[in-house]
């Protein structure tokens, strides 16, 4: 996994913020999630692994306290 970085995301928030990520900006370039691996929630916030149009893995994190994303190649 390489080092997490700061993640622009756009999500679905129905009952709740962040519920499920649609697009992410990785490397420069806007991103759309075709599938949601697994996710989970953490102390800190909820965690996603997802797969990209243009093939990348990435493991997103909410940090709810700070209301900031991040992004990391799985």
């Amino acid at each position: 996994m390489t080092a997490e970085q700061p993640a622009l995301v756009t999500c679905y928030s129905g009952h709740t913020y962040a519920q499920r990520p649609r697009a992410v900006q990785w490397q420069g370039l806007w991103q759309d999630i075709l599938a949601i691996t697994a996710d989970w929630h953490t102390p800190e916030g909820r965690t996603f692994r997802v797969l990209t149009a243009n093939g990348h893995r990435l493991e997103l994190h909410y940090r709810a306290a700070d209301d900031c994303w991040a992004a990391a190649s799985t």
